[in-house]
Parts: C-alpha cells; sequence; structure tokens
C-alpha cells in the first residue's frame, strides 16, 4: 500500500504477507485408485498438555483419505536462517503414507494432520527445509472474535486448481470477505462462510483475518488488524447440482474437470481454527507411546 507502513515480524524479518506465503505446502497424493490428487497443507506447531511441541502439517481429512502416497516439497534454508530460492527443492516422497497422518477425534470435523517429525529429519540429511509455523497464539485472541463484524476482510493461501509458483516454490494468496458473522457458529456447527473464489486444490487452506492497514491497539506494537490471525481451515464448497438444488460439497482434489452440472458460486465454508484443539488428545497419547517406546 504507497505511502503505508509495512509491518514486518521481528523474529524473521519478513513481511507478515511474506510469513502467509510460506506457510503453505503443496500436498500432491495418488489415489488408491492410481488418480493424482492436490491439496493445501499449513504449516503448525501443536503444543501438548505438558508443553512438547510437534511440528505439523493441517489439511483436510477429505485429501489425505484414500490414499497410497503422498509427496511435499520444501524450499531449503540459506545464509543467515533466510530462504534460498536459488537451490534444488527439497522433495519428500512418502510411501505408505497412512501411517504419517491423523484423523481429527470428531468423525464431523474435516481436519487431519501429518507428522513432519520424521519428514524433517530425513530432509534434514540433504538440507534444513525453510518453515514459518503458526500457533495457537496465532488464533484470534477472545476479545478479537468478539469485536469481529458481520463482515471481515479475509486472506486464503493455497493451490486453486493447482496454480503455484513452481520455481520458487511458492502458493497463491487470494482475499475475499467473511459471509456468515465468524463468531457465530453457522449452521450450529463451528463454521463460518467466506464469499471467496473456491477451487479443486484449496482444500485445507489457511484462511486468514488479515488487513494490511497501520492498525495500534494501546501500545502494542504488533496487534490489530495488520496482524494475520488463523481463523480457520477451508474445507467445503457450496454449488448446484444438475437439478438446480443447492449442496455443500468437500472441495475436490482430484485433478481433473468438475462437471459441468456441478458448478461451484464461490461460498466456502471455513472450519474455526480453534478445532485444532481437538486434537490435542491424541497428540498427548501418542507422545506418552513414543515416551514408553524410548524405555523399552
Amino acid at each position: 500500500m504507497i505511502g503505508s507502513y509495512v509491518r514486518t515480524d521481528p523474529s524473521t524479518g519478513m513481511t507478515y504477507a511474506e510469513f502467509l506465503s510460506h506457510n503453505t505446502v503443496r500436498i500432491n497424493v495418488e489415489m488408491n485408485n492410481g488418480e493424482n490428487g492436490t491439496g493445501t497443507g499449513f504449516l503448525y506447531q501443536f503444543e501438548s498438555t505438558n508443553g512438547s511441541i510437534l511440528g505439523a502439517l493441517v489439511t483436510n481429512k477429505h485429501v489425505l483419505e484414500n490414499s497410497q502416497s503422498a509427496t511435499l516439497v520444501f524450499n531449503p534454508t540459506g545464509k543467515d536462517d533466510k530462504i534460498d530460492f536459488n537451490s534444488q527443492k527439497l522433495v519428500a516422497n512418502i510411501p505408505e503414507f497412512s501411517s504419517y497422518w491423523f484423523k481429527h477425534p470428531n468423525p464431523d470435523i474435516d481436519i487431519a494432520f501429518i507428522n513432519l517429525a520424521p519428514i524433517i529429519i530425513k530432509l534434514a540429511e540433504e538440507k534444513s527445509p525453510f518453515m514459518t509455523f503458526f500457533r495457537r497464539q496465532n488464533f484470534p485472541k477472545q476479545e478479537e472474535w468478539n469485536e469481529l463484524t458481520a463482515l471481515e476482510q479475509i486472506v486464503i493461501v493455497g493451490y486453486p486448481s493447482g496454480i503455484w509458483d513452481p520455481v520458487n516454490n511458492l502458493p497463491v494468496l487470494r482475499t475475499g470477505v467473511t459471509a456468515s458473522h465468524p463468531k457465530i457458529d453457522y449452521r450450529g456447527r463451528p463454521e463460518f462462510l467466506i464469499d471467496a473464489a473456491v477451487y479443486q486444490g484449496s482444500s485445507g487452506s489457511p484462511v486468514f483475518l488479515y488487513e494490511s492497514k497501520d492498525v495500534f491497539l494501546g501500545r502494542e506494537l504488533n496487534m490489530g488488524k495488520d496482524k494475520p490471525r488463523l481463523a480457520g481451515i477451508l474445507s467445503d464448497v457450496f454449488a448446484y447440482e444438475e437439478h438446480g438444488e443447492m449442496k455443500s460439497m468437500p472441495i475436490p482434489t482430484i485433478e481433473k474437470k468438475i462437471p459441468i452440472t456441478r458448478i461451484p458460486n464461490n461460498l466456502g465454508i471455513v472450519i474455526k481454527s480453534t478445532q485444532l484443539d481437538g486434537f490435542i488428545p491424541l497428540i498427548d497419547k501418542k507422545l506418552e507411546e513414543q515416551k514408553l517406546k524410548k524405555h523399552d
């Protein structure tokens, strides 16, 4: 924005928008039937009850279901711990993929995560991957949820229709607005609607409340609408069926044209980021199991 002050994260030296562009990973999966699919995942650090950290790639459950293998591509870390665009990309090919990912404990919540620990260890044998993680601290604070209006600016980061920058391994950032009040549970579920173009490959995209403006709250420099807040995970899109009925459907991941009988109307369903907390009991259990194995 001309004439405005561009915020940077003091811990990384990147602008907030740059941070967003390095937070997602393009997920390529091979399905059990041999078809290929594309989805979006974003880097997130879970914190267990005892404070242990688990690095994860969060996406939709329907992106990973019925897949037999997956491929993830990362940029390497260069000098001074900055991203290296010029070196060869780090490619993680994951066969027998089912052991790497975990479903949300609530079967009605279309979220899953990939455990990155073994992937990072393997990639680091060549070079450390460059990663920017979001954490629970990046959710909207309770007072921020309460102050939201029915119409808020949002940013979606991902790979719509599989579009990305393969040379620099970067996603596409798109903007939109909320289409239902984000602090109210749409249809009684922990979701809200957005008005934005939603296409195949967008499944699992993080949705941020973000407005690049110079906003201060009190004396806190890094608060306000200029700092991205992880509001949720894009999951479904409304579409017209052949007979004219409007239905919500998971965003397609298979790389083929959607039949003309299903026409998206650019209303997406976003699962609220607070549902990520539902993984904590599962993570506590997995970490305890690993601890016990080390002592055997």
